[in-house]
């Protein structure tokens, strides 16, 4: 009994390991799409400051 209980628990914490390891694997997905996103803002941030610089320029 006690060993069914004790197998029954490891069962458990093992699926418990297995979902927050899914879980980091997709928070960790999100935070590098997030990151993307953030540095192709800032690309385009850029371009359209030197474009603007550019015009000034050419006044």
């Amino acid at each position: 009994m006690k060993a069914d209980r004790a197998q029954a628990l490891e069962r458990f914490v093992q699926i418990q390991q297995d979902e927050l390891k899914q879980r980091n694997k997709e928070l960790e997905f999100e935070r590098e799409e997030r990151e993307k996103e953030r540095v192709e803002r800032e690309k385009e941030r850029e371009e359209r400051r030197n474009e603007s610089i550019e015009r000034q320029k050419e006044r």
